[in-house]
């Protein structure tokens, strides 16, 4: 079972999560953010105990508590970041008013989804992100440097490798999700159910707005803690404690 609301264990995720939070608001990363309303479901979910959630006041006060804290987050935004991301969802939608970031990140996504229409199956390659800027005002960025990324797991695998790449792409990320074959009454099954849920969302939606998938550390983190995970929640490592 997952330490209950009271243990060591869920006060030390709760500081690290308000740690990780004050550092990404700190630093002006808004691609970042994006990420912390799953985390924070995530880790409200799953240190619950389940016997709370057939509780039918305890699902309405949440519901409520979740509302409030919304509208206090937008009513009370001091730098006006939620306000700031919502109009900039908003300008996308409409194709109008876009800032030089947005505009630039919608650019991208345009060129990556017309190079992968040209070849869907197997991509036109790495080596092809910056002759596919060519007659667009992306190659200015491109060819000043030589190097070219989408800002985009998701459109990066998309142009260099198509429905092949993206294949590998989700193939990689879901694998957490793919081998989580334990019984529910297994020890330490919402443990990994909670790593196995989390990282895959977390990369996900991190790789919306920006390459991970590719850096060094990015990617070995998420590779190697899945098999540390796995070992550190078996049943014959903690008995042998």
């Amino acid at each position: 079972m997952v330490p209950g609301p009271k243990s060591k264990g869920v006060i030390m995720v709760c500081l690290g999560f308000a740690a990780c939070l004050v550092i990404l608001i700190l630093s002006g990363s808004r691609g970042a953010l994006l990420a912390i309303p799953i985390v924070l479901v995530l880790i409200t979910v799953f240190s619950i105990p389940s016997s709370r959630y057939r509780d039918v006041k305890f699902l309405v006060l949440a519901v409520l508590l979740c509302t409030a804290s919304v509208l206090m987050l937008v009513m009370l935004d001091p730098r006006g970041d939620v306000t700031g991301a919502i109009n900039r969802l908003e300008s996308v939608i409409n194709g109008a008013g876009m800032d030089d970031s947005t505009a630039a990140r919608f650019e991208m996504w345009q060129v990556a989804f017309a190079v992968f229409w040209n070849n869907p199956i197997f991509g036109s390659g790495w080596h092809s992100f910056v002759s596919v800027t060519d007659d667009t005002s992306l190659a200015e960025f491109s060819r000043a440097i030589g190097y070219f990324n989408f800002h985009s797991d998701i459109a990066n695998f998309a142009v260099a490798g198509g429905i092949t790449g993206l294949c590998l792409y989700f193939g990689f990320l879901l694998a957490p999700i793919a081998f989580l074959r334990l019984s529910t009454h297994h020890p330490y099954f919402r443990v990994r159910l909670y790593w196995a849920l989390s990282m895959p969302l977390v990369y996900i939606v991190l790789g919306l707005t920006d390459m991970v998938i590719g850096y060094d550390y990015p990617t070995m983190f998420y590779a190697f803690t899945f098999p540390l995970i796995w070992q550190a929640t078996t049943i014959k490592t903690f008995e042998n404690r």
